[in-house]
């Protein structure tokens, strides 16, 4: 590697205003200036275009705009275009520290092997005020396959010659592109840089905040993990799957219990995560959150929700090890008009099943080609899926789901 290695930020945008100022801002101050600013515009309408068409004052920029197939699209568009040895990302809301590529620029001098790292960062919310520094842990296989363990996009580089042509998102995967990409480099060194080298916003517009939004992460995590584990010869059936999924739906129960507390959705994914995972790290943290919640609460106010451990089996989390997971085999073994429950592997056997359904590009299809190899508990478990979605009032998740029942119903038969 040079000296001066070529750094190349990938901007990828699509109505970036008010916050892209900002960012361009930390681009524009950074002390290492061997760099190129990479566009990759969505046919921005908000004016963002049009700033960064203004810029003249930044070592180089290319722009490009045109309409793409969505965040991975445009990723990979934009990595083709890079003439750096390094890459790195720089979102429209997020921002740099000034000396965050010269930092970059030394580690990738020090240590040439590495394939990428991460540092640490600031969370900051929509008036930029910093409200937490957030220092991830140490990159581990086992911790990022049970989401332990997910280095942050935004403050991560990337040598360019180690990873090859893995340098790309799936772009199969509407969420979660980035864990994919790190499944998918976890044989290559990887670190963590246990220095600052940006912010990230969060606020009530970003992703990560949305409830709703974790249906699909989930999906997609585990979509990405089934690929990730096929690859290295680990089936359904083993443990090690059984426990990285069990990571996923625990990582999205924290989540949602921060988002909106003890939801019905929470309570669903926290109850999946119990049976596959129960000693999930996240699980941990959301039961001293929910005890702790339980003892402050004042006694003289309204009655309290009941703690985790007092909900009945079908009702939200239990630490009884006869979990909703039992509870649901139970119920499709009578589905399938069995005596016995199906069995752990044939239920976590459904579920990736589904995931694979609603995340094809076109499901109907999927389902016409492929329903003479669906587990016999698919068809029952999307029918649970979607009496919860009835119940819940979630329309658009039951019409998606409706489609999806009446068409494997309707090839069954």
């Amino acid at each position: 590697m040079s000296s001066t290695p070529l750094i190349s930020l990938i901007l990828c945008v699509k109505n970036g205003m008010p916050y892209l100022p900002q960012a361009i801002e930390s681009v524009r101050a950074q002390t290492f200036r061997d760099f190129e600013l990479i566009v990759q515009d969505a046919r921005s309408t908000d004016g963002s275009l049009e700033y960064l068409r203004s810029l003249c004052d930044l070592p180089a920029i290319e722009i490009v705009s045109e309409p793409d197939g969505g965040i991975g699209d445009a990723y990979n568009r934009a990595v083709r275009r890079c003439q750096g040895a390094l890459i790195g990302t720089i979102d429209a809301d997020n921002l740099l520290e000034p000396d965050a590529l010269a930092k970059t620029a030394a580690q990738f001098q020090a240590h040439p092997d590495w394939a990428a790292f991460y540092g640490v960062s600031h969370m900051i919310d929509e008036h930029r005020k910093i409200t937490s520094t957030w220092t991830p842990p140490e990159f581990e296989l086992a911790g990022l396959r049970r989401c332990e363990v997910v280095p942050p996009f935004s403050v991560s580089f990337f040598a360019r010659a180690v990873c090859g042509d893995e340098l790309r998102f799936d772009e199969t995967l509407k969420t979660c592109a980035d864990f994919d990409l790190w499944l998918r480099l976890s044989h290559l060194p990887i670190h963590l840089v246990q220095d600052l080298f940006g912010s990230t916003r969060i606020s009530e517009h970003s992703m990560s905040c949305r409830a709703a939004t974790y249906e699909q992460f989930c999906q997609d995590k585990i979509t990405a993990l089934g690929r990730h584990l096929t690859r290295a010869g680990v089936g359904i059936d083993h443990e090690i799957y059984r426990e990285a999924v069990g990571g996923i739906y625990a990582w999205a129960a924290e989540s949602l219990l921060r988002i909106e507390g003890q939801s019905a959705e929470f309570e669903r994914l926290f109850n999946l995560a119990e049976s596959l995972a129960p000693s999930a790290k996240p699980l941990e943290s959301v039961r001293q959150r929910i005890s702790a919640k339980t003892e402050a609460r004042d006694p003289t106010s309204d009655p309290a929700p009941k703690a985790a451990a007092d909900l009945p089996t079908d009702a939200g989390p239990t630490n009884d090890s006869a979990s909703s997971f039992e509870v649901l085999s139970q119920r499709i073994g009578r589905m399938l008009g069995r005596a016995e429950p199906v069995s752990e592997a044939d239920l976590v056997a459904a579920m990736n099943t589904l995931n694979e359904i609603v995340t094809a590009e076109d499901p109907l299809a999927h389902i016409r080609d492929r329903i003479a190899q669906f587990p016999p508990a698919t068809v029952p478990l999307i029918a649970q899926h979607l009496q919860a979605a009835w119940m819940e009032e979630n329309h658009v998740l039951a019409e998606a789901l409706e489609t999806i029942y009446g068409r494997c119903t309707a090839h069954a038969a």
